[in-house]
């Protein structure tokens, strides 16, 4: 994911008696758009067992984002479940040809309410409050798609953090949408998410039967900064 973009999306070390199995291993492709512009496609692949998550995602640029400067782009997270909480481990991303783009995330100390990060060449400690769960943008994803799967709806708390930044946002849910669906033209039943922190927001959209991310919206002033867009799924 690009630089345009400032964002506001681990796993299963449950008891065997836990539906730790659940969630469904799956590969997906989103448009991304910038500012209302189109800027590439991004390509996640998600994994879960009994034992943790691993999520993989690539951005491949558009050439209006290449001739920005822009790369490829590759992230990778993993991390573990506990109950209906994420706990991430570990998170890294990086770009072709642009160092200054190079971020990981170790979470070995996420109890004490610190994340040691590397952003770009420098190293960093992230203080983070502990009793809130700290996500990636990875991480994000699956402890949404979690709170979807579990029926989690009650309003409650996230630590974002992207690069150096950390925020808090509130989440609740928005009444559900009904969309058609570009390529059976059936109506789909979406349930909506918004998260909130000062004049920012995400909405994160699910459709069900499979359980996925169908979009996953950030704003600032109520205007559209980044957005991902469900082109393909195929659960795995």
């Amino acid at each position: 994911m690009f630089r345009l973009f400032r964002p506001a999306v681990a796993v299963l070390l449950l008891s065997a008696s836990c539906a730790a199995t659940a969630l469904q291993s799956y590969v997906a492709e989103y448009d991304l758009t910038i500012r209302g512009v189109g800027a590439g496609r991004v390509r996640h692949e998600t994994f879960f067992n009994d034992l943790g998550y691993r999520v993989e995602a690539t951005g491949n640029p558009s050439l209006a984002a290449k001739m920005l400067g822009y790369g490829q782009i590759r992230e990778k997270a993993e991390g573990r479940i506990a109950g209906d909480r994420v706990m991430p481990t570990s998170y890294r991303r990086e770009m072709d040809g642009k160092e200054n783009q190079f971020v990981y995330y170790n979470y070995g100390d996420l109890a004490n309410g610190k994340i040691q990060a590397v952003i770009g060449s420098q190293n960093k400690e992230l203080r983070v409050n502990p009793n809130e769960p700290a996500l990636d943008m990875l991480a994000l994803v699956v402890q949404s798609t979690l709170d979807v799967e579990r029926g989690r709806v009650g309003e409650h708390k996230y630590t974002l953090v992207n690069e150096d930044r950390v925020r808090s946002y509130e989440v609740k849910r928005l009444p559900d949408e009904k969309w058609k669906d570009g390529k059976s033209g059936k109506t789909v039943v979406v349930k909506v998410f918004v998260q909130t922190s000062g004049s920012r927001q995400t909405k994160i959209y699910f459709a069900e039967n499979p359980l996925r991310l169908v979009k996953l919206q950030q704003l600032k002033d109520g205007e559209s900064r980044f957005a991902l867009k469900l082109l393909n799924y195929k659960a795995l």
